[in-house]
């Protein structure tokens, strides 16, 4: 039986700390591989400096979650993407055959999802890959 392959989608929030622990003790019971996804929004591209600095701050945020990961034991990877989030996420996991796609959430609903949009209820509702959302 093949190894599982997780995605965790990965920003640096407090939700996707969650999505990752969450991803570790599942990992830790099926033996899957575990990548952090990164997405660096391009949507921004009219604030090109806040671009680049949203960028390098999810680059060294990723990079040090996976060296904690790795320092306790657990073999974390991490890839960074750039583009719409939603559609990043979903390519990626379809390309590495993921056999589940984690991500956290703030749990907003009503009027706040349809003013914000929600990048967990877009996976749910877009991605072939089946979805793990963490609240």
């Amino acid at each position: 039986m093949p190894t599982p392959n997780y995605v965790v989608s990965y920003d640096g929030s407090v939700y996707s700390e969650k999505a990752v622990k969450w991803a570790i003790d599942l990992a830790g019971m099926t033996g899957a591989k575990i990548v952090l996804l990164a997405v660096c929004d391009t949507s921004l591209a009219l604030l090109m400096d806040l671009e680049m600095d949203s960028c390098r701050w999810i680059r060294t945020k990723i990079a040090e979650r996976a060296r904690l990961c790795q320092e306790c034991g657990f073999p974390v990877t991490y890839q960074m993407r750039k583009g719409h989030v939603v559609e990043e996420i979903i390519k990626y996991a379809r390309e590495e055959e993921a056999d589940l796609i984690i991500a956290g959430t703030r749990g907003m609903g009503g009027f706040g999802k349809l003013l914000l949009g929600s990048v967990a209820h877009k996976l749910v509702t877009y991605s072939t890959v089946p979805v793990l959302i963490v609240k």
